[in-house]
């Protein structure tokens, strides 16, 4: 039944699919004045609009969908609100707060001195990635990024006091990038980063630098989660070439078990100021096996063999979302391209490539609704580990309004 729904919904959904168009105005909060040249997009998109003299905007082409439309101007607050252009019919009126100047040197924690010379890289590497593509993907003001290093919870935070331009000449983009969170938790690996970002296509008279762009956006789409976003709402996620599995994570309980083992059979001795450290003679006899088992991850990852069906995992909502609800994790692997040569480096893997394996899981428990562009809400409560942790960066992103040419 959930399956046969699903089809009806997403029939209903191609058959009234549409193009939308939004218009409206932007003023000050203070004096309810008109503001010029303010910036208004659609984040993770290339539709955008700038205000004229009269605070008026219009963004046509916009398709169904939920998405975060952004507006921002110099020396006023961003302002960010989520809209279905298709539920709009009167033009918007947006409020924007002036920015109040704010000291650095009375900011709570205060930033890190040099903090481009002693995280310049690790930020790089994290946002920007570590694929070939990065290579070629450079932050054009580096300068307007600040960061703070929290050495008793082993976090760091980095902030960006303006809009950050990115120039990536691997895919053919400009990406004007407002960083709203970026977090790297150094115990458990875990990093979040979430902003806005309006896409503008670099042109070029060169036809075969236009051709080498078109062939790398489509490298990088096969195989990515926007991909696989949108082959799952589609439920043609066996068709586009992904397998899902489920996969469950346990306690290692045997690795549990030696720690303990080691902790309570140490004994020391201490002949005047020399302290040495001895283990029963059992100890030795299974050193092998304790390093081994020591050596092993702390979970245990067991992967159910049989592939989850779309419908299992996925449901409509309504004629233009659908739900992904599941529990545990999902193990994702898509069967026609092979892991790049540097993540294999990277991440210190001595093997040869394999097909990439991703993981996903819902943070909170919660489903997410997924629209028919790919683009998911919301974002921060699934988190990727695994190829796509690697790969899903700044160098290799593409807006929600991109779709490769058809093979």
């Amino acid at each position: 039944m959930k399956k046969y729904l699903l089809i009806i919904m997403l029939f209903i959904l191609f058959g009234a699919s549409a193009q939308h168009k939004i218009t409206g105005k932007v003023i000050s909060t203070d004096g309810k004045k008109p503001i010029a040249s303010a910036s208004i997009f659609f984040s993770n998109t290339s539709k955008g609009s700038i205000s004229n003299e009269q605070g008026a905007f219009e963004i046509n082409n916009i398709g169904d969908g939920k998405y975060d439309l952004v507006a921002s101007c110099m020396g006023y607050e961003t302002k960010v609100q989520t809209v279905q252009p298709s539920k709009i019919t009167e033009p918007i009126i947006i409020e924007l707060k002036p920015k109040v100047a704010e000291l650095k040197e009375v900011v709570v924690g205060g930033y890190v001195k040099e903090g481009w010379a002693q995280w310049g890289q690790f930020f790089l590497d994290n946002f920007i990635g570590q694929s070939s593509y990065a290579q070629n993907c450079t932050i054009k003001n580096p300068e307007t990024i600040q960061f703070r290093n929290y050495k008793k919870q082993r976090l760091l935070k980095v902030f960006a006091d303006e809009t950050l331009v990115i120039e990536n000449n691997s895919l053919g983009y400009i990406i004007r990038y407002s960083l709203e969170l970026f977090q790297y938790d150094f115990k458990t690996g875990i990093l979040l980063y979430q902003g806005y970002p309006l896409f503008e296509k670099m042109e070029t008279k060169r036809e075969r630098k236009q051709e080498r762009w078109d062939e790398k956006r489509s490298k990088v789409y096969y195989g990515s989660q926007l991909h696989f976003m949108r082959s799952l709402f589609r439920n043609k996620v066996a068709e586009q070439g992904f397998e899902i599995r489920k996969l469950v994570k346990e306690p290692n309980l045997e690795k549990q078990r030696i720690k303990a083992l080691y902790a309570t059979s140490i004994i020391r001795k201490t002949a005047g100021n020399i302290v040495t450290i001895e283990r029963p003679s059992y100890f030795k006899d299974s050193a092998a096996y304790y390093e081994n088992i020591l050596s092993q991850p702390d979970e245990k990852e067991i992967v159910f063999p049989g592939l989850l069906i779309s419908d299992s995992i996925a449901y409509a909502v309504n004629p233009t979302t659908v739900g992904l609800d599941f529990t545990d994790y999902l193990r994702i692997t898509y069967t026609r391209i092979k892991e790049d040569d540097d993540y294999l480096l990277q991440r210190h893997i001595n093997r040869q490539a394999m097909t990439p394996v991703s993981l996903l899981k819902l943070i909170n428990n919660q489903p997410i609704q997924i629209f028919a562009d790919g683009l998911y809400y919301e974002s921060l409560d699934l988190l990727n580990s695994g190829y796509w942790a690697w790969s899903e960066k700044m160098a290799t992103m593409l807006p929600y309004d991109y779709w490769p040419a058809k093979k």
